[in-house]
């Protein structure tokens, strides 16, 4: 087991954002079909997903390539905690099972 310290991201999404919330709603809310995302991942990625989350649907994230997205990105390690928040509301607490 690590000792390293977890990290916990704040990913905040402006109700006002249109393009975010439909995201949100298809890739967050709703989950991702695994057929969807595996094609798009190496075999070791999709593996590790196969044995957290077998068949079950999974909660999926982007953002466009910024500087301090990439910063943010680089930052992150599976096993940190993620909080997405759309207004003044938590919508979702998880951890990072992987991220490409």
């Amino acid at each position: 087991m690590s000792s390293r310290m977890r990290n916990i991201f704040l990913i905040y999404i402006p109700p006002s954002n249109f393009e975010a919330m439909v995201h949100y709603e298809d890739t967050i809310k709703q989950k991702v079909s695994p057929d969807r995302i595996y094609p798009y991942l190496d075999a070791t990625t999709r593996y590790k997903l196969q044995n957290i989350f077998g068949q079950n649907r999974i909660a999926v994230w982007g953002s466009r390539d910024s500087s301090a997205n990439r910063a943010k990105f680089e930052k992150m390690q599976e096993g940190d905690e993620i909080l997405i928040i759309v207004g003044d509301m938590i919508k979702l607490i998880g951890k990072i099972a992987a991220k490409t």
